[in-house]
């Protein structure tokens, strides 16, 4: 009977992870679109605003920390590739301060 316990908590613990993961991976277009929705927010502000600047880019950075801190890595990890990537795409001088 123990025996038994035991194997139909795993698989509901198995199914749980798989449903988990699943769920992380349709996120992951969704944290890839705000990262970019992000950048050309920034880039919107003009360069002489150094405050608005800074502001903009701790809120980037305290996006990711969330992400990571609820257990999404891999959205957290496409957010910034896509934020870094469209920055630097579009502003290249911006982007060599700012990374």
């Amino acid at each position: 009977m123990k025996k038994l316990i035991f194997v139909f908590l795993l698989s509901i613990f198995s199914l749980v992870a798989c449903s988990e993961k699943e769920q992380v991976s349709e996120d992951i277009p969704q944290a890839t679109e705000r990262g970019q929705s992000d950048a050309r927010a920034l880039l919107n502000i003009e360069v002489s605003d150094i405050k608005e600047l800074h502001s903009a880019l701790l809120s980037v950075k305290a996006r990711e920390w969330e992400m990571r801190r609820n257990g999404s890595d891999q959205c957290a990890d496409a957010y910034i590739n896509a934020f870094k990537d469209y920055v630097s795409a579009q502003n290249t001088s911006l982007a060599n301060e700012i990374f």
